[in-house]
C-alpha cells in the first residue's frame, strides 16, 4: 500500500515527510542522545524510553520521541513492532507511523545500495532477486528492470516471498487496477501502468504458490497487447529479460480446465517462449480435454518444440473429436484433433502439409496455422493422410 513521503539523501541532511504529517530535518531537529554503541543494554533502555514517550501526556514529547525513534532507524525497528500491539492506543498509532518511516527510509537505502552494485548474489534484502536472477538473468538491463518491479509494486513483491496467499489476494486487486487504468487510456487523463508495474504483477503470478484467479490471468494475459510490453520486448537489450521473465509465467502449469492455461500457450507462441512447451504437453497427456481448448496446446507444441516431442502427439491421431471451430463461411469446420496433431507432425518433421492432402491449411504466423483450414472433405483423404503419416514414421521414427 502506498504512503506519501519524500525521502532525500544528502552528505549532511535527511529530509523526511510522513503521511501524518511529522517533518524531520536532519539540520533543525533537536540531536539525538548519543547512544553507546558498546553498551548494547544502554542502547535498548533508551529505545525502550522513546517508546513509552510515544504515549506522553505532553504532544511535544510524544512528537519529539517519534521523529527520535525514526532517526535511530532499523536499531529502533524491533522496539517499534512490538509497540504496535501496545495496549495505549496513541503509542500503537505513532509506533506504526514511525516504523512505516524506518522501514521505507530502509528500503531505499537497500534499493539505492542495489542499483549502485554489481554483484549478483547480493540482493541487499530486496525481495524476489533469487528467483528474478533464476528466470531473467543480472546483467545491467536485468537490475535496472527490477528495481522499476520494486518501486512500483514493492509490497506486492514482499508478499509473494513472506505471504504468498496474501499476495494472490493483491495480485487480484492490482490487475482490477491495471485493467481500469487500461481501459481509460491517457485520454482519460489515467495513468499508464508502467513496465515495471508490469513485470512485477507477471513474476509474482509466476510464483507457483501464489494463487491466480481466472480475472488475474485473463489480466495477465492483456499484457501482451499494452503498448510499454511490447515495445520494450522489442528493444534488443531489454528482450531476453523479459522473454526470460513471461517464459516463467508460462511455465506455470495449471489445471486443464483453466482458460489461463491455454491463453498462456497463446502468448507463449506469440513471443516464441519454450518454457510453455511443458505446461503443453502436460495438457495432451493424456488426451481428453476441450477440444476447442486443446487445440491450442497441440499447436504450442507444434510450433515451440521440436522432433523429440513426436510421441507426445502420436496417441492424438487416434481422436476423431472436432475442435469445433467455424471455417470462412462461418460453418463449423470439419477440423478434429487428429488433423491438427497431424499438421503439427508434418511440420516437426520438416515435411509439406501438402504432401499430406492438407490442401487449404493457411499458415498463421502467431499460432503456426489457422486449425479450421485443416480439416478433410473427404474422409478417405484422412485415411489416407494418417496412413501415410503412420508409414512414414515407421521408416524415419527411430
Amino acid at each position: 500500500m502506498a504512503r506519501s513521503f519524500l525521502f532525500l539523501l544528502q552528505p549532511v541532511a535527511l529530509v523526511l515527510t510522513l503521511s501524518c504529517g511529522v517533518v524531520l530535518a536532519a539540520g533543525d531537529r533537536k540531536p539525538v542522545l548519543p547512544i553507546n554503541k558498546q553498551d548494547r543494554s544502554a542502547e535498548q533502555a533508551q529505545i525502550a524510553a522513546l517508546v513509552r514517550d510515544l504515549g506522553a501526556p505532553t504532544f511535544t514529547v510524544r512528537q519529539q520521541a517519534q521523529r527520535r525513534l525514526i532517526g535511530l532507524g532499523a536499531t529502533a525497528k524491533n522496539a517499534l513492532e512490538a509497540a504496535c500491539h501496545d495496549p495505549d492506543r496513541e503509542i500503537q498509532r505513532r509506533a506504526k507511523a514511525a516504523l512505516n518511516a524506518v522501514n521505507d527510509i530502509d528500503f531505499y537505502v537497500r534499493l539505492e545500495a542495489f542499483r549502485a552494485d554489481s554483484d549478483p548474489a547480493d540482493a541487499h534484502g530486496l525481495a524476489g532477486w533469487d528467483r528474478f536472477r533464476a528466470s531473467a538473468g543480472a546483467s545491467s538491463p536485468a537490475r535496472r528492470l527490477f528495481v522499476e518491479m520494486q518501486r512500483a509494486e514493492r509490497e506486492l513483491l514482499e508478499l509473494t516471498e513472506r505471504a504468498p496467499r496474501l499476495a494472490g489476494t493483491l495480485l487480484d486487486s492490482r490487475c482490477q487496477q491495471a485493467q481500469a487504468a487500461a481501459a481509460g487510456g491517457e485520454d482519460d487523463h489515467r495513468p499508464v501502468l508502467s513496465l515495471g508495474s508490469i513485470a512485477a504483477i507477471v513474476f509474482a503470478a509466476s510464483a507457483p504458490d501464489v494463487p491466480v484467479s481466472m480475472h488475474a490471468g485473463d489480466c495477465i494475459n492483456g499484457f501482451a497487447r499494452q503498448t510499454a510490453l511490447s515495445q520494450a520486448l522489442h528493444a534488443k537489450q531489454m528482450s531476453p529479460v523479459l522473454q526470460g521473465l513471461l517464459g516463467t509465467w508460462v511455465g506455470r502449469e495449471f489445471e486443464r480446465e483453466s482458460i489461463t492455461a491455454y491463453r498462456n500457450l497463446i502468448m507463449a507462441m506469440q513471443y516464441n517462449l519454450k518454457d510453455a512447451i511443458a505446461p503443453a504437453l502436460a495438457l495432451v497427456e493424456p488426451p481428453g480435454g476441450q477440444p476447442h481448448l486443446e487445440q491450442y496446446a497441440i499447436l504450442a507444441i507444434g510450433k515451440l518444440g521440436d522432433r523429440k516431442h513426436v510421441p507426445a502427439l502420436l496417441p492424438l491421431l487416434n481422436d476423431s473429436r472436432s475442435v469445433g471451430v467455424p471455417d470462412r463461411t462461418g460453418r463449423q469446420s470439419d477440423t478434429q484433433i487428429r488433423d491438427v496433431a497431424l499438421a503439427a507432425l508434418v511440420h516437426l518433421t520438416g515435411q509439406k502439409l501438402s504432401d499430406y492432402g492438407f490442401v487449404h491449411a493457411k499458415s498463421n504466423p502467431l499460432i503456426l496455422f489457422n486449425t479450421n483450414t485443416l480439416g478433410f472433405n473427404d474422409p478417405a483423404e484422412r485415411d489416407q493422410a494418417l496412413a501415410k503419416w503412420r508409414s512414414w514414421w515407421a521408416e524415419h521414427g527411430k
